[in-house]
């Protein structure tokens, strides 16, 4: 029940429109960030003088920056919505132990397919959910 009631808290709060907006915004960022890195090129190519580097560099970080933006807004509102459901269950034991359940069955299965040879881990600014053992924590009032 707790997982259904999380699911619903990310309805409620409106995270699909916000995600949605969120991807619009970055594929807007990443295509300026190509045309201005396809335009300095051809603008030094062509004879127009030297490219700063720092715009360069700039308009290389973009996409990177705005994906790190995506996912640390993805593991807030992952937060957000275990409070959330916790709240509409009145059982945020349960909801830890759903969660916590999820990831010993994901363990023991798709990571064991998908990484015969051990745990690969995402560093968390690299992650679109914060660690399991964290949204416990703060569910149980341990964090």
């Amino acid at each position: 029940m707790g997982i259904v009631a999380h699911e619903m808290s990310h309805i409620v709060a409106g995270d699909v429109t916000l995600f949605s907006l969120g991807e619009v915004i970055a594929r807007l960022v990443r295509t300026l960030a190509f045309v201005g890195f396809v335009l300095a090129i051809l603008f030094s190519a062509l004879g127009g003088g030297p490219v700063s580097l720092t715009a360069l560099l700039f308009v290389s970080a973009a996409p990177l920056g705005i994906s790190l933006i995506q996912f640390a807004l993805s593991r807030n509102r992952e937060y957000d919505a275990d409070r959330a459901g916790a709240a509409l269950t009145g059982d945020p034991l349960g909801l830890a132990n759903a969660l916590q359940r999820i990831e010993t069955d994901r363990k023991s299965s798709i990571e064991r397919v998908l990484s015969p040879f051990g745990e690969q881990r995402l560093p968390q600014l690299l992650r679109t959910h914060p660690p399991t053992a964290d949204r416990i924590a703060r569910l149980l009032g341990t964090a």
